[in-house]
C-alpha cells in the first residue's frame, strides 16, 4: 500500500497554496490505504500568527510519535504537506466502517478551539478534504471530524460544524474552479464571512445547510466580488442582490428565507465595521 505521493498535486488542483516539509514523501508508514479523512484542530495558542504546532505534528509528543497528520493547515490557509504515509492522528474510534489510521487521511488546523478559525482556514479546509476525496476515490460523506470518530473522548472539530464541511466539500468537488481567479484575498474573506453566517444560522431547528449547489456558490462569489471590487460596498444593496440568486439553493423549505440571506449579509458588514 503506497505512500500518497499525489497529495501535493491534488491540493494544488483545488486551488490551495501548498508547502512541503522536507522528507514528506517517506514520512509515516507506507501501509496506508485511505478511504476517508479526519479533521482536527491543534489546540494551540489562540490567535497564533505563526505555526506553533507544526513541530508537534511533525515530530510527535511523549507517548505518540509523529507524524500526527498528513496536512497541517496554517492560519493563512496554506496546506503544509507533512506526510505521504500513515499518520498517528485518529486513534481509537471509527467512521462509517473505517477504523485505524491506515484508513484515513488526517488534517491538523492551527486553532485553539471551534471559535478560533480564520477566514482563510474556512476557505481552505473544505478544499483540503476535497483533495483527499479526489486522491482516495471516496465521497464527502467519508470526511468526519475527530469528535465524530471518537465522540466519547474528542471535541475537535465541534463548532465548524462537520455537516457544513461535508456540504462545502461536495460543492468544491462539483466545481473545483468555482473560486474566481481574480478575487482578492479581502473579497474572498468577505465572501467566507457571508457563507459562514449562513452555514451556522439556526432557523427552525436547522443547524446547517445541505442544499448549496456549485452553481449558486459561483453566483454568490461573482456578486460578492463585483460589489467588493466597486470600492463602495453597500450592505443593503449586496443583501438584496444576493437573496434571489441563492435562496433556492439555500432551501426555503428548510427554513432559510430571503430575509435570512439579507440578515446574514448585513450582520457580516456590521461585524466588519465594529
Amino acid at each position: 500500500m503506497p505512500y500518497q505521493l499525489g497529495l501535493p498535486a491534488a491540493l494544488a488542483r483545488f486551488g490551495l497554496r501548498v508547502e512541503l516539509v522536507p522528507g514528506w514523501e517517506t514520512r509515516g508508514s507506507s501501509i496506508f490505504s485511505p478511504r476517508g479523512s479526519v479533521s482536527h484542530w491543534t489546540a494551540g495558542p489562540r490567535g497564533a500568527t505563526t505555526r506553533p504546532s507544526l513541530n508537534v505534528v511533525l515530530n510527535g509528543r511523549p507517548g505518540l510519535p509523529g507524524p500526527l497528520c498528513n496536512v497541517y493547515l496554517d492560519r493563512d490557509g496554506i496546506a503544509v504537506v507533512v506526510a505521504a504515509g500513515k499518520a498517528n492522528h485518529a486513534g481509537l474510534g471509527g467512521w462509517r466502517g473505517l477504523v485505524g489510521n491506515t484508513m484515513v487521511f488526517g488534517t491538523e488546523a492551527e486553532a485553539a478551539d471551534g471559535d478560533d478559525w480564520t477566514e482563510a482556514q474556512r476557505l481552505a479546509y473544505p478544499r483540503v478534504n476535497a483533495a483527499y476525496c479526489s486522491l482516495g476515490g471516496f465521497g464527502p460523506d467519508m470526511c468526519c471530524g475527530h469528535s465524530e470518530w471518537a465522540p466519547d473522548r474528542k471535541v475537535d472539530i465541534n463548532g465548524y460544524p462537520m455537516s457544513a464541511m461535508r456540504a462545502q466539500v461536495a460543492a468544491v468537488l462539483a466545481n473545483p474552479d468555482s473560486e474566481d481567479d481574480d478575487m482578492t484575498g479581502e473579497q474572498a474573506a468577505q465572501l467566507a464571512r457571508i457563507e459562514n453566517v449562513l452555514m451556522r444560522r439556526q432557523s427552525g431547528g436547522i443547524q446547517d445547510l445541505h442544499n448549496i449547489t456549485s452553481t449558486s456558490l459561483a453566483e454568490l462569489r461573482k456578486l460578492a466580488a463585483a460589489v467588493a471590487a466597486s470600492g463602495d460596498i453597500d450592505e443593503t444593496t449586496l443583501a438584496a442582490a444576493l437573496a434571489p440568486s441563492v435562496i433556492a439553493a439555500l432551501g426555503a423549505a428548510k427554513g432559510i428565507s430571503a430575509e435570512d440571506v439579507e440578515a446574514a449579509v448585513r450582520r457580516v458588514f456590521a461585524d466588519a465595521a465594529s
